[in-house]
């Protein structure tokens, strides 16, 4: 959400735009068609960065925000499943390529900074401090150190419950939804380490 405008990742609907001005009546006013599968959406600095699935990272300038327009595309990583951007860098969860990170500086020639790509995949990412937290699929939660994008590395992994798909973090926890696995919610050390899990929860019966 920017200003009076939603944007939603719509799968094989691409990009769509929602004017929002008046809550109680949400309207769309423009669909742009995107190459691959739109899957997640971020807002910065006046551009929308679209993981786009086997489409890779799609980057929209919102120069005119309720007509969004596509000023350049990254395809290096295998698929976009997710993706954070912060101080001009990309990181996209790229399944079986690992965490790509993607310099967007000028978000009409993205560039290779950085990657890591340890076995199974990644499915999303979120970014607090020195650390990318990644939900890894069947290898649970991976927590990365980012402090020199050129070279992540691994600080630990910690198996969890099902396919780790989603990821948010709130201060020390990080909370992870997986595909058969619920929901799991970790406490994660100032070094680095993932402690425990509290609270898994399944909406399954």
């Amino acid at each position: 959400v920017s200003g009076a405008y939603a944007y939603l990742a719509d799968g094989p609907g691409g990009v769509r735009t929602v004017d929002i001005s008046d809550p109680a009546q949400p309207r769309e006013i423009d669909v742009l068609a995107t190459p691959g599968y739109a899957w997640d959406v971020v807002l910065d600095g006046g551009h929308a960065y679209v993981a786009d699935r086997t489409g890779g990272l799609r980057i929209l300038s919102l120069a005119d925000p309720a007509h969004p327009r596509e000023v350049a595309g990254f395809e290096r990583a295998a698929v976009a499943l997710g993706v954070e951007v912060r101080d001009g860098l990309a990181y996209i969860a790229s399944g079986p390529s690992g965490l790509t990170i993607v310099d967007v500086s000028d978000p009409a020639s993205p560039r290779l900074a950085g990657s890591f790509m340890p076995a199974g995949t990644m499915h999303g990412v979120v970014l607090a401090g020195d650390r990318a937290y990644v939900a890894a699929g069947k290898n649970g939660l991976r927590v990365i150190d980012i402090s020199d994008p050129a070279n992540p590395r691994e600080m630990d992994v910690l198996p969890l419950p099902g396919v780790a798909e989603r990821i948010a973090v709130d201060g020390d926890h990080v909370y992870v939804a997986g595909e058969y696995g619920g929901l799991a919610s970790v406490r994660v050390s100032g070094t680095g380490q993932a402690e425990g899990i509290y609270l898994p929860w399944s909406a399954r019966p």
